[in-house]
């Protein structure tokens, strides 16, 4: 009866803990990481798409759920008159996401690869940050 009981809770705790948990969105987060230590300066656009991957999850966290997509997001930019396009890949966790809080992925959870005329000219937030 003692090993039915620990079976039941750890079947109860694991299904709770899978389905508050980030799931895929953690193998995401990772794998841009080592994949944007392969990028280079002078990298194409698909070239970035084809090595960065197009993955996405759904992570939900209590009632609140977000979907993390490859690129996050991206946007087109002007600085120095020059137009640019920065897409933002998921790469790292900041932040304690409880239940009862509203989850949504930050700025700073986000690494930018910078573009100009679809070529890398650099990424990371100190770049971008410069590139200003």
């Amino acid at each position: 009866m003692k090993r039915m009981w620990i079976f039941v809770v750890v079947t109860i705790l694991s299904a709770f803990i899978t389905g508050c948990g980030e799931g895929d969105a953690v193998t995401i987060r990772t794998e841009n990481r080592l994949n944007i230590s392969k990028i280079s300066l002078g990298m194409t656009r698909p070239e970035v798409l084809e090595l960065m991957g197009d993955k996405s999850a759904r992570t939900s966290f209590g009632k609140n759920a977000v979907t993390v997509t490859n690129p996050y997001r991206s946007e087109l930019r002007q600085a120095n008159g020059q137009n640019y396009e920065v897409l933002y890949y998921y790469t790292h966790q900041d932040q304690k996401d409880w239940p009862g809080k509203r989850f949504k992925i930050l700025e700073r959870e986000l690494t930018p690869v910078v573009l100009k005329e679809d070529k890398v000219i650099g990424w990371g937030n100190k770049f971008l940050s410069d590139l200003r």
